[in-house]
């Protein structure tokens, strides 16, 4: 009988000394899948932050756009006035360059009238 015990307690004490093993094991798995979760929370903290600025970026970059876009309007709009105003002015300079050819004209009529009437006195 106290064979038997003593291969009972020798039994208990391997599964204990396994046991403690296992443990050991498990805590060491732990350990290491602790680590593994904060590098990834890490990784999370910082792939946030890069979203946030991105976000940030993109908001600034949309604000500018917008900017950019009201002033290409308005440089458009100046362009349409100032091209109506040239197209207007050379209107005037074609209607002016006409009366000049007429004024030009009558010039030249008076000049021959003149001439042909001086010719005419000096006969």
């Amino acid at each position: 009988q106290v064979q038997e015990q003593s291969e009972d307690l020798s039994r208990k004490q391997a599964s204990i000394v396994d046991l403690e093993g296992q443990r050991m094991a498990l805590q060491e798995t732990v350990k290491e899948q602790e680590q593994t979760i904060a590098g990834k929370e890490a990784d999370i903290a910082d792939l946030e932050s890069t979203v946030k600025q991105q976000k940030e970026d993109i908001g600034t970059k949309a604000g500018a756009i917008a900017s950019l876009t009201s002033n290409k309007e308005q440089l458009e709009e100046q362009v349409k006035e100032q091209s109506a105003d040239i197209a207007g002015k050379q209107a005037s300079i074609a209607d002016l360059e006409s009366v000049k050819a007429e004024l030009q004209g009558q010039v030249s009529e008076q000049q021959q009238t003149i001439a042909d009437k001086e010719a005419s006195i000096a006969d």
